[in-house]
């Protein structure tokens, strides 16, 4: 699988803004699509998404081991079928590329709940991601990456977006399992050896989907 150990480009401004906007544009379908769901909204941090763009200096671009930004080992789901589950309100993250890869929502012990972190499909289309920041549970085809570390709302979007930009990589005869996932890294901006979270807020606060979110959010 040559693929994996290629190094990947330096994104421009426009493929960031492209990105993430469709990342943005996303997270803004599946709350509107799920609205019933009230934990689609209320999990969010308002006090991120209201606050004010802060001065931006020059930052740098640089590859990150996965291994740094999530708690290790990185482990899959406990569900293999969702037909031994009953319906409920919790939605079961399945190696689907859409919809959050939601298969559907299911009563769901609470020692099985999941919260705030990032999902990567190891199958069907491997390394599709998302970011949930709302209660969800796994099958155990998906790689659930938990932050190490407190990051904002736009910085988990961002890393999940930049994720999905390298799909490119695996295909269906290429999957993505528990012992291949360290070998991936993404370009993530820097400063001082940490990742410039006030560059990639700004970066999405400075979109016209973002304003739409807000709105959908207040």
């Amino acid at each position: 699988m040559p693929e994996v150990y290629l190094d990947e480009k330096k994104p421009t401004d426009n493929e960031l803004k492209n990105r993430i906007d469709k990342t943005t544009r996303d997270t803004i379908s599946l709350m509107v699509k799920f609205d019933k769901f009230k934990d689609f909204k209320k999990n969010v941090n308002l006090s991120q998404i209201k606050s004010k763009l802060k001065i931006i200096r020059k930052t740098s671009f640089n590859e990150i081991s996965i291994s740094d930004l999530f708690i290790t080992p990185i482990k899959t789901g406990e569900y293999h079928v969702s037909g031994i589950l009953d319906n409920g309100k919790i939605p079961l993250v399945s190696c689907v590329s859409d919809n959050g890869g939601f298969e559907g929502f299911f009563d769901i012990p609470r020692k099985n709940i999941l919260k705030n972190a990032i999902t990567i499909a190891s199958d069907g289309m491997p390394l599709t991601s998302f970011y949930h920041y709302y209660p969800f549970t796994a099958k155990d085809n998906v790689l659930i990456c938990k932050p190490n570390k407190k990051y904002r709302f736009t910085t988990l979007l961002f890393i999940t977006t930049q994720l999905n930009a390298l799909r490119w990589r695996f295909s269906y005869g290429r999957k993505c399992y528990e012992n291949k996932i360290h070998k991936i890294k993404v370009f993530l901006p820097s400063k001082d050896n940490e990742i410039d979270e006030d560059y990639i807020e700004r970066l999405f606060k400075s979109l016209k989907s973002w304003k739409i979110l807000k709105k959908i959010i207040s």
